[in-house]
């Protein structure tokens, strides 16, 4: 079970038996729900948001780890070998497979479930393509899985009953590797995109039965460097938001944490939760936490708190979001009406405390 806040104030659940759930969370309504198609598809894991947007034109994706049945696209593949123009393809050919006396219709064949990273579009939930998870998950018992992903990559923590594993995707050819082990009787509870420097990109681990953070390098798909952070006491689960703000979940103190990120030190709490087993997804100033045991979602707005984290730090000009725009267009207007007050210095919304 997971959730991730996507562009245009909508919220994605995915649930393992109600599928995928879009809600609204300016009227905290259901949109949409794609529930699992029989025999096709079920037990939606993860989630993350792919690649495209407004930027580069591309329509916007996510990404949805999920068990798809093998059988079905052999059982597509049967069908497009006949010519369009053959008179049994279609409705045609299921009626007169239903008139074959019962001794030669053959047996429904058996669903063959695999993990596939099947990839939707945002506007409609239809499934453009999928790419099957790595081939060593087959033969392994899996309790919980979460990905990230980034330009072209994708990052898969899947984790066993006695260790995790994570696997980077390369989309462009399909090919998975994998980078990086934990220790026994331990498991990945979080990963998450921190930040990349040309070539070498940055993720945050979470560690389960650990009291730290680990923060790794990845380049040319071998980790070249790892380093232990001691953020909290006992970190849970952790998110970046869209301005680049790290939020951290304290299973120590039941409180969500707002750090920076140059320095990875805490700012402030944001909010208090009460369940220990959690996932987190900010975007706009808007925080989701997902209890995934009792299955509750709480929102909570943290903006107004960031903008007053921000004025202690870089003074009474500083905002983010839409009230740093409003700012500087007042200060615009100000100017036009040649009132002698001193310059203001309004900068444009960047992530709190970067280099």
């Amino acid at each position: 079970m997971d959730c991730f806040i996507l562009p245009g104030n909508n919220l994605l659940i995915v649930d393992s038996d109600a599928g995928l759930l879009l809600i609204s969370l300016e009227s905290k309504q259901v949109l949409k729900q794609i529930n699992p198609k029989q025999n096709v598809w079920r037990s939606p894991e993860c989630c993350c948001l792919g690649s495209g947007g407004n930027n580069n034109g591309e329509e916007q994706t996510i990404f949805v780890l999920l068990e798809y049945n093998m059988n079905n696209d052999k059982g597509n593949k049967e069908n497009s070998d006949i010519p369009p123009t053959s008179p049994i393809k279609g409705i045609l050919k299921e009626r007169q497979s239903n008139e074959k006396p019962l001794e030669q219709q053959q047996p429904q064949s058996k669903p063959e479930w695999r993990r596939y990273i099947c990839r939707f579009s945002i506007s409609d939930f239809s499934m453009l393509d999928r790419i099957e998870a790595p081939k060593w998950l087959r033969e392994r018992v899996i309790w919980s899985c979460k990905m990230c992903s980034f330009n072209k990559f994708i990052y898969l923590a899947a984790n066993t009953p006695n260790q995790g594993f994570l696997f980077e995707l390369n989309c462009e050819n399909g090919k998975w590797i994998e980078c990086r082990g934990t220790r026994i009787n331990s498991q990945f509870a979080d990963v998450n995109y921190f930040a990349s420097v040309g070539p070498v990109t940055e993720l945050l681990l979470v560690e389960t039965n650990r009291c730290y953070v680990q923060l790794i390098s990845i380049y040319n798909s071998t980790v070249v460097n790892a380093r232990i952070l001691g953020i909290c006491e006992r970190p849970g689960a952790l998110c970046v938001d869209n301005y680049g703000n790290v939020l951290i979940f304290d299973r120590s103190s039941s409180s969500v944490g707002l750090y920076s990120r140059a320095f990875l030190e805490k700012i402030g709490d944001l909010a208090f939760v009460e369940r220990a087993n959690c996932q987190l997804s900010a975007r706009d100033g808007v925080i989701a936490i997902l209890c995934k045991t009792t299955k509750e979602l709480r929102l909570h707005k943290y903006l107004d708190k960031l903008n007053l984290i921000n004025k202690q730090l870089f003074g009474e000009n500083y905002f983010c979001g839409d009230e740093g725009k409003k700012k500087k267009n007042n200060k615009g207007r100000i100017e036009e009406i040649g009132e002698e007050e001193e310059d203001e210095i309004i900068r444009e919304p960047i992530p709190l405390m970067r280099a």
